[in-house]
C-alpha cells in the first residue's frame, strides 16, 4: 500500500534526523512527494459507518504508521513547534483540536496538580500538544497538565504508569502491540480506532470484549475489576488505580460511553500561514 510505504518513509525520516529544522527539512519534502498519503486519508476519513465504518486489516496497519510517525513529533528533543505540528497534520486532512472540557476520549494526562478538596472536577491547566483527529477518529489525544481532586485522578499515577496503545512516550513507561517483534513483525500493528459520533464515545472499537455487556466486578483473570478494565480501556493507563501496571493486555476490551453535555473543542487556527503553505504544495 503506497500510504503504508509513506509513513513508514516519514517515521524512519523523523527517527534518523539530527537537524535543527524537522519541519522545513523533513514534513514539508515529505509532503510534497507523498500527496498520495494525504488523499487516502481523506478518503478514509470520509467513510461512513453504522455508526462505525469498517476497515481492512492493511489500512490499520497504515494508521498506525502514520501515529507513530506523530509521536516521534512529540518528543521534548524534537525542534518542531506546536504550529508547525499543526500545520502538518491539517495538511494531511486531519482536524487539530484543544478541547477545554477534559475527557479521556480526547485528553491524555502529563502531568497532575492535586486540587484542595478530593473531590474537585479535573480542569484543564495547559495544553502541551494539542490533538488530531481525522473525521470523527481519533488519532492523537492531546497531552495536557491538569488540576484534579484525588478521587478522580491520582498524581503519581495518572500521570506516570504504563500508558498503553503507545508507541512512545518521553515521559512515562509505554507499551503497544509492536513491543518486542522485530524490525517488520512490528509494523503489522493494528491502530487503536476511538470514534465519537454524536453524543456518544466508542473506546477500541475492534476490541474483542464487550465492557458494556461485561459489567461484574469481580476480578477477572489479570486480576483487575470491571471498573479498572474501564479505567484502562478509557484512559489507556491506570489513573487512580494503584495495582501493578507494567504488564497488562488491555488490548481486547472495547467500550461505549455517552459523552459529556459540551467537549468545548476549540481548533487551532486552519487559515495560518504554514497550513496554506502546506496545503497548496501537498494538493
Amino acid at each position: 500500500m503506497d500510504a503504508w510505504n509513506a509513513f513508514h518513509r516519514l517515521f524512519h525520516a523523523l527517527s534518523n534526523y539530527q537537524g535543527h529544522a524537522v519541519f522545513a527539512e523533513v514534513l514539508e519534502p515529505w509532503l510534497s512527494e507523498h500527496n498520495d498519503a494525504r488523499e487516502w486519508l481523506l478518503l478514509l476519513g470520509q467513510r461512513e459507518g453504522n455508526p462505525v465504518p469498517p476497515i481492512e486489516v492493511e489500512e490499520s496497519w497504515t494508521l498506525y504508521a502514520l501515529a507513530r510517525g506523530l509521536d516521534l513529533l512529540l518528543r521534548e528533543e524534537v525542534p518542531i513547534s506546536l504550529e508547525e505540528y499543526a500545520a502538518f497534520a491539517e495538511a494531511l486532512g486531519m482536524t487539530v483540536l484543544k478541547p477545554q472540557q477534559f475527557s479521556p476520549f480526547y485528553h491524555e494526562v502529563v502531568r497532575v496538580e492535586r486540587a484542595a478538596s478530593p473531590f474537585s472536577p479535573v480542569a484543564i491547566v495547559e495544553f502541551e500538544w494539542p490533538c488530531v483527529m481525522l473525521g470523527n477518529m481519533m488519532v492523537s489525544r492531546a497531552g495536557v497538565r491538569v488540576s484534579a481532586g484525588a478521587q478522580l485522578l491520582v498524581a503519581g499515577i495518572a500521570d506516570a504508569s504504563t500508558l498503553y496503545w503507545t508507541y512512545l512516550r518521553s515521559n512515562r513507561p509505554h507499551q503497544d502491540l509492536s513491543h518486542g517483534w522485530g524490525r517488520n513483525s512490528q509494523w503489522r500493528t493494528e491502530f487503536r480506532r476511538d470514534f465519537v459520533v454524536g453524543d456518544t464515545f466508542y473506546f477500541n472499537v475492534d476490541g474483542k470484549k464487550d465492557l458494556a455487556s461485561d459489567d461484574d466486578d469481580d476480578d477477572d483473570e489479570s486480576g483487575l475489576t470491571h471498573g479498572e478494565r474501564v479505567e484502562l480501556v478509557t484512559h489507556r493507563c491506570f489513573v487512580r488505580c494503584g495495582k501493578p501496571h507494567d504488564d497488562l493486555w488491555p488490548y481486547d476490551d472495547r467500550l461505549v460511553q455517552r459523552a459529556s453535555p459540551a467537549s468545548g473543542e476549540v481548533g487551532i487556527t486552519r487559515k495560518n500561514s504554514l497550513f496554506s503553505r502546506l496545503f497548496s504544495r501537498a494538493g
